[in-house]
C-alpha cells in the first residue's frame, strides 16, 4: 500500500506530521515538469517560458511543505485545547485579496478602474470593530477576486481614519457587509448582507453579483460561428469543446460533468476557455471530425489557433469523467499531450446558427427539430417539382 510519505517522496516520517500545501491550484496527478537549465530556458520562446513557468508552479503548489517535527508536536497537542486557534494560524497564510479602506480613499477605490484590466462587476466592503480581516472574508475574496469579478475592501471601525468612509457608507452597526454592482456601492442600490457567517451561504449570496461565474458563463454553448470566432479565433490560448451527443436523457448530466471541470482552478498565464457543443445541432461542423471522434458518446477536442504552431488534440473518449478529463486538460495546456496540426482543420464549415439549447426541455427542442427538417425537405420537394 502506498502512504503518503511514499506519494510525495517524504523520507521524515516522524509522527504527528503535518503537511501544508501552498495555496494555489493544484493537480497530484500532474507530471513532472522537465528539469531544464538556464541555457535552455534562456532560448525558449516567450509562449514556451509562460507555459514551462506555469508547470513548474502548479507541480510545486501541488506538492506539500512538511513542518518542523517539534512544532508538529507543539500544534498537534495546542489542536486539543485550541482548535480555533490552530485553525487561524493556517488560516492566516492565505494570500490578501481584500483592500484597506478609510475616508481618503475608500472613494476612489469605489469609483476606480484600474489601466489594462477589465472592470469589476460588484464592490463589496466589511467594517468591522476588529482591527484583523476575518478568515471567512479573506476566503471570500480569493473565491471572487479576479478576472473583473468583486472587489473586496475592508474598514477598521476603530480607526479614526475612518470615521469619513462610514458615514459616506452610512454604516453604523458592526460588523456590516455590503456590496454593490459596479460602482453603485454606497448609494440606495447597495444591499447589506443579513444571512448567516458560514461561507457556503456568503459564497451563494456573492454569486448574485457575479455572471462571470454563472453556469452558462462558466462553460458557453458554440451557438453559431460568431461565438466560434470569439472565443476560438481572436483570442490566444486554448479552448476547450466538449460535443455532446443528441441524447435527451444523458445531454444534461454530460454538460454539468463538463461544467463541474471549468469550475476548478487553472494556470491564469495560460488563457483557457471551455464550451459545448450540440451534436444534433451542428452536424455539418462535426464532419471534420469523422474518423477521430465516435459522436455516439461524449467527445472533447482542444483547439488552439494562434501562437507558433495552430494545433489541435482530441481527448480519450473512454474517460469521461471530471478527474480524468481534468488531468488531460493540465496535459493540453503544458504541451504534454499528443497533437495534430490544425492547418488540415483550416477550412471547417462555419457552425449554423442555433438557439441556445434549453437543458430543462432537450426532448421537445429535438421533436421541434425533427419537425423543421421534416418542413423544409417538403418545401424542397415541392419547389423541385414546381421547376420539373
Amino acid at each position: 500500500m502506498t502512504t503518503l510519505f511514499d506519494y510525495f517522496n517524504i523520507t521524515n516520517r516522524e509522527l504527528p506530521s503535518i503537511f501544508v500545501f501552498p495555496y494555489g491550484g493544484k493537480s497530484i496527478s500532474i507530471s513532472k515538469p522537465a528539469n531544464r537549465s538556464n541555457d535552455v530556458v534562456g532560448m525558449m520562446t516567450s509562449e514556451e517560458l509562460v507555459v514551462h513557468t506555469a508547470h513548474v508552479k502548479l507541480h510545486e503548489s501541488s506538492h506539500p511543505l512538511q513542518l518542523n517535527s517539534t512544532y508538529a508536536t507543539k500544534l498537534t497537542q495546542s489542536y486539543a485545547k485550541r482548535p480555533k486557534s490552530v485553525h487561524t494560524i493556517f488560516l492566516q497564510q492565505l494570500p490578501n485579496r481584500v483592500d484597506i479602506l478609510d475616508g481618503n480613499n475608500v472613494t476612489k477605490w469605489v469609483s476606480e478602474v484600474l489601466p489594462k484590466r477589465k472592470d469589476w462587476s460588484a464592490r463589496a466592503i466589511l467594517a468591522s470593530s476588529q482591527d484583523m480581516i476575518p478568515p471567512l472574508y479573506t476566503k471570500l475574496a480569493i473565491n471572487f477576486c479576479c478576472s473583473g469579478r468583486i472587489r473586496f475592501g475592508f474598514i477598521k471601525a476603530k480607526d479614526p481614519n475612518s470615521k469619513a468612509a462610514l458615514d459616506q457608507l452610512k454604516i453604523t452597526k458592526f460588523p456590516t457587509l455590503m456590496i454593490g454592482k459596479d460602482h453603485d456601492l454606497g448609494t440606495d442600490k447597495s444591499d447589506v448582507y443579513t444571512g448567516k457567517l458560514k461561507l457556503d451561504a456568503l459564497n451563494e449570496w456573492a454569486l448574485g453579483y457575479d455572471a462571470s461565474r454563472s453556469p452558462d458563463n462558466i462553460v458557453k454553448e458554440l451557438t453559431d460561428e460568431s461565438v466560434m470566432q470569439r472565443e476560438c479565433h481572436k483570442q490566444p490560448g486554448w479552448c476547450i469543446i466538449a460535443v455532446i451527443p443528441d441524447d435527451p436523457d444523458t445531454m444534461e448530466e454530460n454538460v454539468e460533468t463538463f461544467r463541474a471541470v471549468a469550475g476548478r482552478r487553472y494556470p491564469p498565464t495560460i488563457p483557457a476557455r471551455f464550451l459545448w457543443l450540440h451534436a444534433g445541432k451542428q452536424e455539418k461542423f462535426l464532419e471534420t471530425w469523422v474518423g477521430e471522434v465516435n459522436f455516439d458518446e461524449p467527445a472533447i477536442i482542444a483547439i488552439k489557433t494562434k501562437g507558433i504552431t495552430p494545433m489541435y488534440h482530441v481527448y480519450q473518449q473512454a474517460t469521461y469523467n471530471p478527474k480524468d478529463i481534468r488531468k488531460e486538460t493540465f496535459d493540453v495546456l503544458f504541451e504534454q499531450a499528443t497533437f495534430m496540426h490544425l492547418e488540415a482543420k483550416e477550412k471547417m464549415p462555419m457552425l449554423r446558427r442555433e438557439r441556445p439549447t434549453d437543458l430543462s426541455r432537450v426532448a421537445d427542442e429535438a421533436l421541434e427539430r425533427e419537425e423543421a427538417d421534416i418542413e423544409r425537405e417538403a418545401r424542397e420537394t415541392a419547389a423541385d417539382r414546381d421547376d420539373v
